[in-house]
C-alpha cells in the first residue's frame, strides 16, 4: 500500500476488479462492518469517498512522487463511505476501453477525505487488479 498522511487507516480485502452480473460491470468493495480508521485513530466518517481509476501514460506512483499522483490520476467512479455499514461499495462499467482505461492496465482504490490533491487519503492496490476490456473481461 502506499500511504500520505494517513498511518493508522486501515481496509479491508477489496473484490475490485472482479467480473459480476452483467458482463460489463465490475464490483469493488471493502468488506462491511470493518475497523477502518483515519490517521488519528478515529473511526472513519462519511466524508471519506473512494475512487476506482488508474494513472495517466507510464505514471507509476511511488513514495518519491506524490507531489504528481493528483495530476496523474485518471477516476473511473467514486463513491462514498458509508459509516452504517462500515464500508464502500460501487460498480463501475467498462463501456470502452479508451486512454487511459486500456485493456490491462494497473487498477488502484484511491481513499480520501477532502479531495485527491490534499487532505488525508491512501492508494492501494493488488497486483491482480488491472482494468478489464469493455465486455468486463480481465
Amino acid at each position: 500500500m502506499l500511504f500520505r498522511r494517513v498511518s493508522r487507516l486501515i481496509l479491508p480485502l477489496l473484490a475490485a476488479c472482479g467480473t459480476v452480473e452483467a458482463q460489463e460491470s465490475v464490483l469493488w468493495s471493502s468488506d462491511a462492518n470493518a475497523v477502518n480508521q483515519t490517521s488519528a485513530g478515529s473511526p472513519m466518517d462519511g466524508g471519506f469517498k473512494f475512487e476506482i481509476g488508474v494513472f495517466k501514460g507510464s505514471f507509476v506512483p511511488t513514495s518519491g512522487n506524490t507531489a504528481s499522483w493528483a495530476a496523474n490520476w485518471a477516476p473511473a467512479a467514486r463513491t462514498p463511505y458509508l459509516t452504517a455499514t462500515k464500508r464502500f461499495a460501487d460498480t463501475v462499467v467498462a463501456n470502452s476501453n479508451a486512454t487511459p482505461f486500456t485493456v490491462g492496465k494497473t487498477a488502484y482504490i484511491w481513499g480520501f477525505r477532502g479531495s485527491p490533491a490534499s487532505g488525508e487519503w491512501i492508494l492501494f492496490r493488488a497486483s491482480s487488479w488491472t482494468w478489464p476490456d469493455a465486455n468486463g473481461f480481465m
